[in-house]
């Protein structure tokens, strides 16, 4: 099945697995603290803070000028507000995959036992946790910018529109997927420089993949939705695209794959004995 049909397997798994369950249910659960958070921080602090800063704006001028200075006095704190919980909400947005990665772990774990695949060393907390990080480091830094870039040109000559947003799209699908592919890559210690050549010599697959899910991610918290099933059909296209080319990434290749496996079943040595 294509990178495009895998966005329908990721949700099939969820259906039908139980134990996948209560992951699924992290990231939402993560971006409802936080959002709540935010709302306590900003109705709490910031709106008391600015009413402090400008009120009275009204008292100052003459009595038939009043109206004025509380409408100016009820739209400064209302755009301050606005801002700053749209600021803060995007900040909760950015950090909760982040915070969500050692659930979504546990869900390629449990998609990767479903397709048969060898185990694997566990890697930590803190390395799950990075591994969210990485994840959105490669969207901030590199395909995030040539967006905005575009999105410029797109205002400042509205022609371009033709050429520049199925170039957007593009590059919001194929970041899209290099993000969550990170996942199951990370955690199989797959250097960056094999990302890259799989991603080149893969991109139709990595584009259709990128693509079913990009209309989503774009629409504000639907990403935070779909990160369960986006990282069980983001493990399912690797290993697909991994079976039928056992080249397309030696590290994973059946024999690397039997080593690592044979050496997870060895015991570890204990303490010294006196």
């Amino acid at each position: 099945m294509g990178g495009f049909g895998q966005f329908f397997r990721g949700f099939d798994f969820l259906s039908r697995n139980s134990a996948a369950w209560p992951y699924a249910l992290v990231p939402t659960a993560i971006l409802i603290v936080l959002l709540t958070a935010v709302t306590l921080m900003v109705t709490g602090l910031v709106h008391p803070w600015i009413d402090g800063i400008i009120g009275g704006w009204g008292e100052a001028l003459p009595s038939w000028l009043a109206w004025l200075g509380d409408a100016a006095e009820w739209f400064v704190e209302t755009l301050v507000t606005l801002g700053s919980f749209v600021l803060l909400a995007v900040v909760a947005l950015g950090v909760t995959q982040p915070l969500s990665g050692p659930a979504l772990e546990k869900i390629v774990s449990l998609q990767e036992d479903d397709l048969g695949v060898p185990p694997r060393r566990p890697i930590g907390f803190l390395n799950e946790i990075w591994c969210g990080l990485r994840a959105q480091l490669f969207w901030w830094t590199v395909a995030m910018p040539v967006v905005i870039f575009l999105m410029i040109v797109d205002l400042f000559f509205p022609p371009a529109t033709f050429v520049t947003t199925p170039i957007k799209f593009v590059i919001t699908a194929l970041g899209l997927a290099w993000n969550l592919l990170d996942y199951p890559l990370t955690l199989r210690a797959i250097p960056m420089r094999a990302r890259f050549e799989f991603m080149l010599n893969h991109k139709r697959e990595l584009l259709g993949f990128g693509a079913a899910f990009a209309v989503f991610f774009l629409i504000p918290c639907f990403g935070v939705l779909m990160l369960p099933a986006a990282s069980a059909a983001a493990t399912r296209l690797l290993w697909t695209i991994v079976e039928k080319n056992p080249d397309a990434l030696p590290p994973l290749r059946p024999e690397a794959l039997a080593l690592q496996a044979a050496q997870l079943r060895e015991p570890r040595p204990g303490p010294p004995q006196f």
